[in-house]
């Protein structure tokens, strides 16, 4: 009987160490949090990235695909002023009908040019808005281009969204009428050196010289033509 005593005195005499709690964790260092955050950053930089890369992407798909549609329509013009010219030569009548289409105009070269040096043609793709002739696209083949002020009578405001893309032209030179030029405007016209813009653009779009490695930019000082070429690093010169 004296044995039961004993043991729940020898059980009591033993250390408590099941029931001690193990001491808290250590708070992160500052290395570690830091760390931690910059790893956090570039994944989001990465991501923005990734997102850019794919809307710039998007856009040049976009661009491509405008231009073909460009093409097709440009080609069914042609076809149509074609019919018409031919209409009009058998006619006996001197007018000019005034129901004829005005989606494509050439410049009329002078009545007696030389015989050996012939002024330069061009045509354009036009579309009118609000009063104004807007340039769609560029469909002639001359080095030198020389946009008109006025077409049908109506003052060129604007060049619109991939309307030289990828042409020939070398030099271009803009009338003060213009005030915006669109998107990639002018993008991959690798034998363009220089083009004149007047004072009165206000807006150039994303890319409307991209792909442009010999351009000079010719401007008024002080204009917004001038601190575009400035900005983004394109020789330029000042009027």
């Amino acid at each position: 009987m004296r044995t039961l005593p004993l043991l729940l005195t020898a059980a009591l005499c033993l250390p408590v160490v099941a029931c001690t709690p193990a001491p808290p964790a250590p708070p992160p260092s500052a290395e570690t949090q830091s760390a931690a955050d910059l790893t956090a950053a570039l994944g989001a930089c990465r991501a923005q990235l990734s997102d850019l890369q794919a809307a710039l992407l998007s856009l040049k798909e976009e661009s491509f695909i405008q231009k073909a549609e460009y093409e097709t329509r440009i080609q069914d013009l042609l076809e149509e002023i074609a019919a018409l010219e031919a209409r009009l030569a058998l006619s006996d009548d001197p007018e000019t009908p005034t129901d004829r289409p005005v989606s494509v105009t050439p410049q009329q070269p002078p009545s007696t040019p030389s015989e050996t040096e012939k002024p330069p043609t061009a045509a354009f793709h036009f579309e009118m808005r609000d009063g104004h002739a807007v340039i769609l696209a560029y469909l002639g083949d001359q080095p030198h281009v020389q946009i008109p002020a006025a077409i049908e009578g109506y003052p060129v405001t604007a060049i619109e969204d991939n309307a030289f893309q990828d042409t020939s032209v070398v030099t271009v030179e803009l009338p003060s009428s213009v005030t915006e030029i669109g998107w990639f405007a002018f993008a991959g016209c690798q034998s363009l050196t220089s083009i004149t813009l007047p004072a009165s653009v206000e807006s150039i779009g994303y890319g409307a010289f991209d792909g442009c490695q010999s351009l000079t930019v010719i401007a008024p000082a002080d204009s917004y033509a001038s601190e575009y070429a400035r900005s983004f690093g394109i020789p330029h010169k000042e009027e």
